[in-house]
């Protein structure tokens, strides 16, 4: 867009604005989102008695401002404003935001804040930002619910030809209905790890075998006061993964170790192993209608009830990674 030329729809006047006679790299960019939604759902309590027969309609309105100063400093700042109107009992927590910072972080690049597909480069990013991974089952922006999931914290991206790195220490934002009232020190969640992708396909055969790739992961997850059917406690849960595919086959192995300490319990390790082997039969990684193994409802190494089972739902109609085992 530092091109004039190449400005020919209406808005691209405010997608690249020069900044301070600095040159092609020092530009700012603006833009926007605006989502009207009506939502239905039919027996939306698994059938014990639904409790919102008369629907809801859900706005979200997004406003974004891309700041680059020169090829190492980029800023990015995103306001959200997300508003329900109609649902009984009342909203979600994820359906109403009356105003506060989506995303707000600083990006310290090299060689350059936006390098080309064959350069090898390096990220480090701070402040308020949305995080997804690989095909957005286990950690996603929650772009199906009315309001989207945001972190505070650090992440660092290594990128070049022949893999994608990123490390990162997150915390989460919580849902809260208000104006700027999102505070990061009243969040009880908090999310770690290391998340690798290593395509094994070249230029040449991508289109063939629809960019297959490898994805390789370590999750750490700690929740305070989490709530599981067995009490009140702390959960710190440690994730390693991985899976393979693009596009129309996917397959995932997921490996889950868990801790739930309870005053009123016996501090006890308990640890949950099951392999998740999914199947994609559509067009899409990101689009419903896969074939899932089961999970029971109570491990038989004793997990409290609901703490997988409500991972995996959560997972499944929202790409949550907000409240993972938590009832």
């Amino acid at each position: 867009m530092e091109n004039p030329a190449n400005r020919i729809e209406l808005l691209d006047s405010i997608k690249y604005i020069p900044l301070f006679g600095g040159g092609p790299d020092c530009y700012l960019s603006l833009g926007g989102e605006l989502r009207e939604q009506y939502e239905f759902i039919q027996n939306d309590n698994f059938g014990l008695g639904s409790v919102n027969n008369s629907g809801c309609w859900l706005e979200r309105l997004m406003l974004h401002s891309d700041w680059h100063f020169g090829p190492f400093v980029r800023a990015f700042v995103q306001f959200k404003s997300e508003l329900e109107e109609g649902r009984k009992p009342g909203p979600r927590p994820p359906d109403r935001k009356r105003l506060d910072l989506n995303q707000a972080f600083v990006d310290f690049s090299y060689p350059r804040t936006n390098p080309s597909s064959n350069t090898t480069s390096f990220t480090l990013r701070l402040g308020r930002q949305e995080v997804d991974f690989g095909d957005k089952r286990l950690i996603a922006v929650r772009e199906g619910a009315n309001s989207r999931q945001s972190f505070d914290g650090a992440r660092f991206i290594y990128y070049s030809a022949k893999a994608r790195v990123d490390a990162f220490a997150l915390q989460l934002d919580p849902d809260r209905p208000g104006y700027f009232d999102n505070d990061p020190s009243q969040s009880h969640t908090t999310l770690w790890g290391l998340y690798a992708t290593i395509p094994l396909t070249t230029k040449s055969t991508a289109a063939r075998f629809n960019n297959i790739a490898l994805d390789l992961f370590y999750f750490g997850f700690y929740h305070g006061n989490a709530r599981f059917n067995d009490g009140v406690g702390n959960e710190t849960r440690h994730t390693l993964g991985g899976g393979y595919g693009e596009l129309t086959i996917s397959t995932d192995w997921i490996l889950i170790f868990l801790e739930f300490t309870n005053s009123g319990l016996s501090a006890a390790r308990r640890l949950a192993h099951f392999l998740s082997r999914s199947i994609w039969v559509t067009s899409c990684r990101n689009c419903p209608g896969r074939l899932e193994s089961p999970v029971a409802s109570r491990s038989p190494v004793g997990i409290p009830t609901r703490t997988i089972n409500a991972w995996r739902r959560l997972m499944r109609c929202f790409q949550l990674a907000t409240i993972t085992g938590a009832a």
